[in-house]
């Protein structure tokens, strides 16, 4: 789950940075809305393939190999290449690390928390979106290469999660997550799935 954060984290830090880097190259103001299309368009194209290709390899490889696109997206921003170019190339790999970062679980997790695991990943998906959109803002005042340097270490952390996660195997990951509910909701709360 923490490389699913730092990946999310990462890609809307690079947002940000890519959107400055647009508005220091005084560029015309609608191109801004088409990083984001840039980067949706991946899935839209992709949708066909990625889950076949996550199906074939082992989740913890795709989740590295998808990191790794991303990191050249970084890459590619840091050398001058076109933001909208370099954002789309971090779309290619946020597409084809999307289903493998839901597939892992089924690899580690049993079925009965699927969903818990499920909802973790949503709720910290939201967490990195908003915190890597503040965090990244913050920064403003430390230039676009700063902004482009932060995603590229976030991606970086995300990269030795995932290494980490494969070099583990799927026994040795405890099967067994610990959640407290509050009193208010706990007459509302299941414990079987």
């Amino acid at each position: 789950m923490a490389a699913q954060f730092f990946s999310s984290l990462a890609d809307n830090a690079l947002l940000v940075a890519a959107i400055a880097l647009l508005m220091q190259a005084d560029a015309p103001s609608w191109l801004t809305p088409y990083l984001k299309f840039f980067f949706v368009i991946s899935y839209v194209l992709l949708a066909p393939y990625v889950g076949a290709f996550a199906d074939r390899l082992p989740k913890g490889q795709v989740m590295f190999l998808a990191n790794g696109v991303k990191i050249f997206g970084c890459v590619l921003m840091l050398w001058g290449v076109d933001p909208l170019v370099a954002y789309a190339v971090v779309g290619l790999g946020a597409a084809a690390y999307s289903p493998a970062k839901y597939g892992i679980l089924t690899e580690y997790l049993p079925h009965r928390q699927l969903v818990l695991a499920n909802g973790w990943i949503e709720g910290l998906t939201v967490a990195s979106i908003i915190l890597g959109t503040m965090i990244t803002a913050m920064a403003a005042s430390g230039g676009v290469s700063t902004f482009v340097v932060m995603s590229g270490r976030s991606k970086f952390s995300s990269f030795e999660d995932t290494v980490r996660l494969m070099r583990s195997p799927p026994s040795s990951v405890p099967n067994t997550i610990e959640v407290t509910v509050s009193p208010s909701i706990q007459p509302f709360a299941t414990t079987s799935l």
